[in-house]
Parts: C-alpha cells; structure tokens; sequence
C-alpha cells in the first residue's frame, strides 16, 4: 500500500488538504461524508489508483482542511468547496464520488458547473429521502448536540460505526482509530454541529434542505449513478428505492447486498468492481479505442 502525502491548496473559502494517487486514467474526485475526511478513504483510494487518477479532498471544516469560523455547515457550502477544489487544481472531465452527505454537495455542484464533470457517482447519498436518524435529530438539540457531539471514546465511535454497517466485524481498530483523530481535530466539533443544525431539527430535515437537494437531483444534466446499500440504517434501502427508482434509469441504481452505509469500508471489492464497471462503461459510450478498454481491465483485475 502506498503512502499518501498530505497536499493543500489555498482557496477563497480558505486552506483544503487532500491526496492524490495514480497518474493515468480517467479523473476521479473522492468527497467523504459527514463528521470524517479522507483517512476513511486510504483503502480505496489505494485500489483505484491503480487504474485511476484519484484525488480525495477533506472538506472546509473537516480533517486537516481550514475550519473558518464563518461557516454555516450549508449543503451548498460543501457544493461551493467542491466547486473550488476543481477550479484551483484545474481539473476537468472529472468522475465525482460522493459520500452521504459529500453526494448531496456533490448532486449541488453539479447544477453550478456541470461542463467539468463527465458523471457523478453518489453513494448512500444524503438529502434524497426525508428520513434521518434519531441520533442526528437529537443532536440537533441546543446542548443535547454539545454533549453527544463531545469528546467521543474510542468505544463509543466504535459502537456508531458498527451500528451502521452490516457486519460490525468489518470496523478495524484501524477504522475507529481514523474517525477518533479526526473526531478529536481542532474546530471539528463546531462544524459537525453546524452542519447538523444546518439541515436538520430535532423533528427531521429541514424542508429547504431536503427541496435543495431534491431540486438538484431533478434538474441534474449529469449522467448520475446511485449506489446504495441494502442494509444501510441511516438511508434505508425501501425508502430511497421508492424515492428514486421510479425516476432513475434502472441501468444506474445500483443495490450492494449484505451492506450498510459504508461500502467503501464493508464491500471494498464490490464497489471496486462496480466503479471499475462504471468507468469502463462511460468509456464504451465515447467510443474510446478498444485498445484503451482492455488496457484498463487487464490491469484492474493484475
């Protein structure tokens, strides 16, 4: 396994950190979800690599990314960030994967400048279905949110992440170990709270949240695939499946069984194939040469 060098750049909204590997391939842009950064990432970002130019940018407010006080924890914030990162790094033709919430900014962004995206890949996305989480309501709570979102335990991060995941002995001390340093960052607490409050009330999310997004996903001229997982607890495979399917391409929703809301930590060969398989089909539709598709899949499965 590679090692990731920290890199930053400097943006309007202030400093992000991110990674970057692989120098072939097609362009693909990794947005983490809510409250973690990249470090959650290493794994895949180590398989795609392989095939791929990958860069995984750490939100503003998240991990070693600056954490201005004037930041509202906004969908369109996150959208705004994404927006930023491609234009300073000068990236185009990019393939963006997003995260849970990272997919909600990442469906946003996409209505802001989609000449630079070739497609968008949302995975467990956030934003798209009305239900949210008693313990995200909660948080939403002044000073209910303050003592949850404290200084989280080893253990108690390890309880979360095993609640949303379909088979708790996937979650490695390695995995807690990322969530815990980043849990513990300076100005994290502060963000994640805003970011909740910024979306959601202790009686579910916040309406123009929700028709944002909504909003987004309907007026999206992106090719977009949904991937989601059929044991995920925080976005239920019935309600986004009743929410989506009937609005959604077949070919583009895609169901990972025996999975939660982590797949590039639970399934990180399943997901890895379907990217893999996505990728290589966008490629097919530009006609590129066959020469170029079989390159690609003789080195995928080295």
């Amino acid at each position: 396994m590679q090692t990731l060098e920290n890199h930053f750049i400097d943006t309007s909204m202030g400093k992000l950190r991110y990674w970057q590997a692989g120098n072939e391939g097609e362009v693909l842009l990794i947005v983490h979800g809510f409250a973690v950064s990249v470090e959650l990432w290493r794994n895949m970002i180590n398989r795609l690599s392989r095939n791929y130019r990958v860069y995984a940018v750490d939100l503003i407010g998240h991990g070693l990314s600056d954490k201005p006080e004037t930041l509202q924890g906004t969908v369109g914030e996150y959208a705004q960030c994404i927006g930023q990162f491609i234009d300073t790094m000068g990236l185009t033709q990019v393939n963006l994967l997003g995260h849970s919430m990272g997919a909600a900014a990442a469906l946003q962004y996409a209505n802001t400048d989609a000449n630079k995206l070739k497609q968008l890949l949302l995975l467990t996305p956030a934003g798209l279905i009305k239900h949210v989480p008693k313990r995200f309501r909660l948080a939403a709570i002044p000073l209910m949110g303050e003592l949850l979102m404290g200084s989280p335990t080893h253990f108690a991060i390890a309880l979360l992440l095993r609640w949303s995941v379909n088979n708790p002995r996937v979650i490695t001390p390695e995995v807690v170990d990322a969530i815990y340093n980043n849990a513990h960052r300076s100005g994290v607490k502060p963000t994640n709270l805003k970011t909740i409050r910024s979306n959601v009330t202790p009686l579910g999310i916040i309406e123009a949240s929700y028709k944002s997004t909504q909003d987004a996903f309907n007026n999206c001229s992106v090719p977009t695939h949904i991937i989601v997982g059929q044991n995920d607890p925080l976005i239920p495979f019935a309600k986004i499946a009743q929410a989506i399917k009937p609005i959604i391409n077949p070919e583009h929703f895609h169901v990972l069984t025996e999975c939660g809301h982590l797949p590039h930590i639970e399934k990180p060969d399943a997901l890895q194939q379907l990217l893999h398989r996505l990728l290589i089909t966008h490629l097919n539709r530009r006609k590129v040469s066959k020469d170029e598709v079989t390159q690609l899949t003789s080195q995928h499965n080295k």
